[in-house]
């Protein structure tokens, strides 16, 4: 798995949240091997997405269409991305626990249908 997070100083979080909702989301979910966004509001003046994908090609076209978008769709309110990204190599998830309990016979009442 390969993650991109990319930073941004704004002044109009509510904004770009608004724009990325109704326009963003959807063009990153087309990109092969895309496995989750998310944007998050730090109220410290900034906001950063995290994107996941399954290859490191998926996450480098994540970078190449968010700052293209961010530069049309948002010119303006957001200041030049920073970018952090590269292969996962540890981690731990909730929704893998879930799965492997589920599989396991455990919350098959209240959670038959994550598995």
């Amino acid at each position: 798995m390969y993650i991109s997070i990319r930073k941004y100083k704004t002044d109009s979080a509510a904004e770009v949240t608004r724009r990325v909702k109704e326009q963003f989301l959807e063009q990153v979910g087309k990109v092969p091997g895309f496995l989750g966004y998310y944007l998050i509001d730090t109220r410290e003046g900034s906001l950063a997405s995290i994107n996941l994908f399954a290859t490191k090609e998926g996450a480098q076209e994540s970078n190449k269409i968010g700052t293209a978008w961010a530069a049309e769709a948002a010119a303006g309110l957001l200041g030049p991305a920073e970018i952090t990204a590269g292969e996962v190599v540890a981690g731990k998830s909730w929704h893998e626990q879930v799965v492997k309990r589920s599989r396991a016979g455990h919350y098959r009442q209240s959670l038959s249908c994550v598995a």
